[in-house]
């Protein structure tokens, strides 16, 4: 009677380890059939596409012409003086400006000028997981620009298993949410 028990608590277990495995299973087949929809409908979709924006990258032939990355705050300071005399829109910055540039003090200075005097500059914040200690470390812009900035917006970005973003956190911050997405600042 004894080994029957056994056997048979043996089986349900097996078999309760089995459905689970296959309940799993279902998750992640559903998961991806939601992915392939979505993908579909975002393709199928025309874009939406704003005349009154314009994207200044930093890309390989900005970096052939103005040298490698970082460039001297000085720089941004001077495209934020252009920008200010031919429009009057925001201005975000997709750089994290969270570190004190010791050796370019009058750079800093400059940019920090910069942006107070354009009104409308929007400057990036990030969180990021530190891979040695496991703790989350958020990056702000450093003081002197926070000060005179118009906003603040965060830049992290959720990617799915497969490595596509599907989605964004519209507000998010350490302690609070208290960041909006960059794009919404």
């Amino acid at each position: 009677m004894q080994l029957l028990h056994t056997i048979l608590l043996k089986s349900v277990t097996v078999l309760l380890l089995l459905l689970s495995s296959w309940g799993l299973s279902q998750v992640q087949l559903m998961q991806r059939l939601d992915n392939v929809l979505i993908d579909t409908f975002i393709s199928l979709r025309s874009p939406i596409i704003a005349d009154d924006v314009a994207i200044i990258a930093v890309d390989s032939d900005s970096m052939a012409e103005y040298g490698y990355w970082p460039w001297p705050r000085s720089m941004h300071a001077k495209l934020l003086d252009v920008l200010s005399g031919v429009q009057a829109a925001p201005v975000v910055f997709d750089i994290l400006f969270s570190e004190k540039r010791e050796s370019d003090l009058l750079g800093d200075k400059e940019f920090s000028h910069a942006v107070e005097e354009h009104g409308k500059v929007v400057l990036a914040a990030s969180a990021e997981l530190d891979s040695h200690t496991g703790k989350l470390n958020e990056f702000l812009p450093i003081l002197e620009f926070l000060s005179v900035a118009a906003g603040v917006g965060h830049t992290n970005v959720l990617t799915d298993r497969d490595g596509v973003s599907r989605g964004i956190y519209l507000n998010s911050g350490m302690g609070a949410s208290h960041w909006p997405a960059l794009a919404l600042s």
